[in-house]
């Protein structure tokens, strides 16, 4: 809180970058209502203005990777101000898009998120299902800020439990590398990780 948007050292370019969204007004038109909703000493501080709008997402949002709205023109506008029901990618840019109305530097990142449990030891397995979106914000001083959307409601049956004695295998396979890999030298077959 108190920090100004954006990056003093960006050019114009970067703020360009950060700051374009769609043409559609009713991201704005949305984001300035949940803005309006904060007290009056919290409303022109970029933080607070993301996080309004985080936190009614969370609470207004549905979430199931069954939801793709495919074939739209605007997937994210179909999902915000049609049913809203999405995931991640549609959260993601969602806020960016809403972010961005307000002059607040925004992008998507992806990755993967992997719940703790699914940790075994020094292994971690990363499921397709694990692939993960996210919207960050830019803050002077601070740099890039993440605040995931955490929709209350999902739709999608729980992830079956990760196979540990898969998991093992996996990490002791991984730590194999033959050791003319691991000295910089060159083996003389390929090691190929696709052969499980």
């Amino acid at each position: 809180i108190g920090r100004t948007a954006g990056n003093s050292e960006w050019d114009q370019d970067q703020w360009e970058y950060y700051l374009t969204g769609p043409e559609d007004l009713r991201y704005g038109d949305l984001a300035r209502s949940l803005v309006e909703q904060l007290p009056e000493d919290k409303r022109h501080d970029p933080f607070m203005q993301a996080l309004a709008i985080k936190l009614w997402m969370d609470e207004h949002l549905t979430y199931s990777t069954n939801e793709r709205h495919a074939g739209v023109e605007d997937p994210t506008a179909d999902f915000l101000f049609g049913n809203r029901i999405g995931y991640c990618v549609h959260f993601s840019h969602a806020a960016v898009y809403m972010w961005r109305a307000l002059g607040i530097p925004a992008r998507v990142s992806a990755g993967y998120h992997v719940q703790q449990d699914e940790v075994q030891g020094s292994t971690i397995l990363i499921q397709g299902n694990s692939a993960h979106a996210w919207p960050e914000l830019y803050l002077e001083g601070v740099g890039w800020v993440i605040l995931d959307i955490a929709a209350r409601q999902n739709l999608d049956p729980p992830s079956p439990p990760m196979d540990g004695e898969l998991a093992r295998k996996m990490g002791e396979w991984a730590r194999d590398v033959p050791e003319e890999i691991e000295e910089g030298g060159e083996s003389e077959a390929p090691v190929s990780r696709q052969d499980f």
